[in-house]
């Protein structure tokens, strides 16, 4: 793609299209912008180390309440905030509570009659099967008998 990378320039492919005559080689204009990215990183961890010295230089000034007043100013503002949310929704759920508590006390009413309900129903059901079976039982034993005596009869006709 490049011909000459001596006349590499980054608005376009050739000097001559722009009319920008750049003397630098690809290379150098990369190594320029790493140099400039450099340069960058250290001015910010100046700043940063600027930053720690004046926080280092106030707590060493002992002034460590001039430095939490605008932290504890905050926290008294965030407390006073949250007291008056706290009252706004305590005077609405004290209005919808009472239809709440109504509705709850009449829904377990309702659950504990369904239960004792199912409570009768369930053990009229165990009545019933003990029933059943006591009556499976029994013609249980009169087919057994029914079945020995159809035999008995079977063999004395044979037998005749």
């Amino acid at each position: 793609m490049f011909t000459n990378p001596r006349k590499y320039h980054w608005r376009c492919e050739y000097s001559h299209e722009c009319g920008y005559e750049n003397k630098r080689t690809p290379t150098a204009i990369i190594s320029s912008n790493r140099t400039a990215r450099a340069v960058i990183v250290r001015e910010r961890e100046r700043e940063r180390e600027r930053e720690r010295d004046q926080v280092v230089k106030m707590a060493a000034s002992n002034d460590l309440q001039e430095i939490l007043k605008p932290f504890y100013q905050r926290a008294s503002e965030a407390e006073d905030r949250l007291a008056r949310l706290e009252a706004a929704i305590s005077t609405k759920k004290d209005a919808g509570n009472e239809d709440l508590l109504k509705m709850v006390t009449e829904l377990q009413s309702k659950l504990e009659s369904v239960k004792a309900e199912q409570v009768a129903e369930k053990e009229k059901a165990i009545e019933e099967v003990e029933k059943l079976r006591a009556e499976n039982a029994k013609l249980k034993y009169q087919i057994s008998h029914l079945i020995r005596a159809l035999k008995e009869a079977d063999s004395k006709l044979a037998s005749k």
